[in-house]
């Protein structure tokens, strides 16, 4: 579902179902740091990729599929927790008022497919897990069914039911959090905000502060550290093609290098050509013996 400025404005006073995933420590693009600054600052945690472009894109057609197997459906709204702390915006509702929730996942990039189980179940990744109980504790709803279009695998449809102890722990974990936290200004210990968050922060121009010394020459070491790693890797990787001579590929006993010509198709950028240099590791037969990558 896309958010208009006035729909992120509002959002930034409550704790969302895409929110409490972060902190409850399972969102793997955000933490409790990035939602601190987020409702402080006004600073979206995640602008988007490809993947969730298409999954805009395709939501329409995951809902439509999920009202043939479900009936039709209710539009989303947006609902508040009787606590004003929770709150969420839902993509549909059944007939029955139980929520529906439509995901994309392997349409661009590999996506998680691993962590999909069987048509019917509730087996979907933790942080979509937490997102529909959060759902279901803000509506009152009894279960989520979650149309899912999986790359590789097709629409398949999956049930969430309401956990108690899990809302349970989501309620307390958000009230303190916005109590302790976004309501006193104090950002939470242990964790600290992702790069791209910190990036976006808002900052006093002309301010400066001191900054503890470990810090800034941990930093620099690292920094040097990276760059004569990265000097010695190029090095290391123009030795390797110089001994090719002008062959394509080279055997050793870890494997086999290859250093083929590439073709890109001219779109944004003109024609090329190009070489690429890629390791494949020695295959196995059933019985665990090397086998190498050319005859």
């Amino acid at each position: 579902m896309s958010l208009t400025q006035q729909d992120k404005e509002r959002r930034r006073r409550f704790l969302t179902a895409t929110d409490t995933p972060a902190l409850m420590g399972v969102s793997p693009w955000a933490n409790a740091a990035d939602i601190f600054i987020q409702k402080t600052q006004g600073i979206d945690t995640f602008t988007g990729n490809q993947a969730t472009d298409a999954g805009l894109r395709l939501e329409e057609s995951v809902l439509t599929w999920a009202a043939e197997r479900l009936g039709p459906l209710n539009p989303g709204d947006w609902c508040v927790h009787e606590n004003g702390v929770n709150a969420c915006t839902l993509d549909g509702t059944t007939a029955s008022r139980d929520i529906v929730e439509a995901k994309t996942t392997g349409i661009v990039g590999p996506g998680s497919p691993s962590q999909w189980g069987e048509e019917g179940s509730d087996e979907i990744p933790d942080y979509y897990l937490v997102q529909v109980q959060t759902q279901m504790l803000v509506t009152g709803a009894r279960r989520a069914f979650v149309p899912a279009l999986i790359g590789g695998r097709g629409f398949v449809m999956f049930v969430v039911l309401a956990n108690v102890d899990v809302q349970e722990a989501i309620r307390e974990s958000s009230e303190q959090f916005w109590t302790e936290h976004v309501q006193a200004g104090v950002a939470p210990d242990g964790v600290r905000p992702s790069l791209e968050i910190l990036k976006r922060m808002r900052r006093e121009p002309g301010k400066v502060v001191d900054l503890p010394d470990d810090l800034a020459s941990e930093y620099l070491t690292a920094q040097a550290v990276e760059k004569e790693a990265v000097a010695a890797a190029a090095a290391a990787k123009a030795a390797l093609i110089s001994s090719l001579g002008d062959a394509e590929g080279g055997k050793w006993s870890g494997g086999m290098f290859t250093f083929y010509e590439q073709s890109r198709a001219e779109s944004v950028s003109k024609a090329s050509t190009f070489r690429v240099l890629r390791h494949n590791k020695p295959k196995k037969t059933k019985t665990g013996k090397a086998l190498t990558n050319v005859e």
